[in-house]
């Protein structure tokens, strides 16, 4: 059986974007005798409830902030994952999640990066946010097996 964990949701039932559909119809459709899935979802979104038999939610603590919720959560998540010892694969949604993706390899773990966009091109981004962005993408394309 393969353990993937999903870092860049808001919540399991929460179909805030594509990100969040994806995830809601890998899980239900995939065979729980093949894959189980631990989600990293945030707290302001999600409530404590498990989501089917094939996963399981852990729920991050986070501020609503739209600068920094982000940012902590992906931090959070990372380090936490590093814990949850049966990880076979890391699966990122959005490069914004991926600061830490080098650890995941250290611990030897497959890494999967799913991009959304060449989000530090975007104009929504501060000039802050724009180099943040650079460096999770260039992270996600040394450290990310796919």
């Amino acid at each position: 059986m393969y353990n993937i964990g999903i870092i860049g949701i808001r919540g399991f039932d929460v179909l805030y974007s594509g990100f969040e559909t994806f995830v809601k119809h890998l899980v239900q459709k995939s065979d729980s005798n093949k894959y189980f899935y631990t989600l990293f979802c945030r707290n302001i979104y999600q409530n404590k409830r498990n989501a089917n038999n094939n996963c399981r939610l852990i729920v991050v603590p986070v501020v609503k902030n739209k600068y920094l919720e982000t940012f902590f959560y992906s931090l959070v998540s990372n380090v936490y994952s590093l814990f949850v010892k049966q990880l076979d694969i890391v699966l990122y949604l959005g490069v914004v999640n991926t600061p830490l993706i080098f650890l995941q390899h250290l611990a030897g773990r497959k890494t999967i990066v799913n991009v959304d966009g060449i989000d530090w091109q975007r104009k929504r981004w501060a000039f802050a946010g724009k180099i943040y962005l650079k460096i999770c993408e260039r992270l996600s394309v040394k450290f990310a097996d796919v």
